[in-house]
């Protein structure tokens, strides 16, 4: 006499989606704010606290060039790991956003080039700007407005930080003075250090809905009786639409309390006399 495996398992099988990393308590969030943990600026100088922006701000970090002090650059340093970021979801979006104090275009039009840069190792006491990679995005004077934000769209270059748990930039803008004239073509924003933590700069991120496990299915139906012990009697199967969590999926058994079933890897094996 045969019984139908799969009755039995259906009442016994719970389908669970594996994320050890994540804590229970941030399972539903959505979204994730990670401020900036380093941050400074060089020009003929090298400001690891920033400088005054000539409109209030003490502590601010300047990007473009003044006829006074050359070309200025920034870099930006964001650390991911512990817990700020949770890379076993599908990251949606990524934007680095910016806080604009100052916009100034006598004599030119600003701009702001995002790179990655090649190396976490700079810190801001090193005042060293960072070798850059990749253009990561250009935004012109049509996208800098002052008392304003500015985003960068950073989805592709986070996602590939998974490993290390770091992300490090370098803006720049102008790196040279147009002909004749004493140009200001420039932009600021606040420093870590300005105290203002509702302004500094930070990366917003958005993750992808995560999606239930789809088709799941036991290759076996049924179970002859008397089988010997750690006998393989089906293996399921399932999908995940969520594409990063392939290879994650564990199945469990409840209600199995006479011990008649066990799971190997994905197979349902018979342990018993049914």
């Amino acid at each position: 006499m045969k019984r139908l495996l799969a009755r039995l398992l259906s009442l016994l099988l719970i389908f669970s989606l594996a994320q050890p990393m994540v804590p229970p308590a941030g399972a539903n969030q959505t979204s994730a704010k990670v401020p900036v943990g380093e941050d400074f600026f060089v020009d003929t100088d090298a400001y690891e606290h920033g400088t005054p922006d000539g409109v209030g701000n003490l502590n601010a970090i300047f990007v473009g060039y003044a006829d006074s002090f050359g070309a200025a650059n920034a870099a930006l340093k964001f650390q991911l790991g512990s817990g700020q970021v949770d890379f076993n979801r599908k990251i949606q979006s990524a934007y680095l956003r910016l806080f604009l104090t100052q916009v100034d275009a006598f004599q030119g039009k600003p701009f702001l080039d995002l790179y990655a840069a090649q190396n976490d190792s700079w810190t801001e006491r090193d005042a060293v700007l960072p070798q850059t990679a990749e253009l990561i995005e250009r935004i012109t004077e049509s996208g800098l407005r002052q008392n304003d934000w500015v985003s960068f769209d950073v989805t592709d270059f986070l996602r590939e930080q998974s490993a290390d748990k770091v992300a490090s930039f370098v803006l720049k803008g102008h790196q040279l003075p147009p002909a004749g004239g004493a140009p200001r073509i420039q932009v600021a924003f606040l420093d870590k250090s300005s105290g203002q933590t509702e302004k500094i700069p930070y990366l917003e991120i958005t993750y992808a809905p995560n999606s239930p496990p789809t088709a799941i299915s036991l290759s076996n139906d049924s179970v002859p009786e008397n089988l010997p012990a750690d006998t393989p009697v089906g293996t399921f199967n399932a999908t995940d639409p969520d594409s990063e969590d392939q290879g994650k999926l564990t199945f469990e058994l409840t209600g199995n309390e006479q011990g008649a079933f066990k799971l190997v890897k994905q197979r349902a094996v018979h342990h018993g006399i049914v």
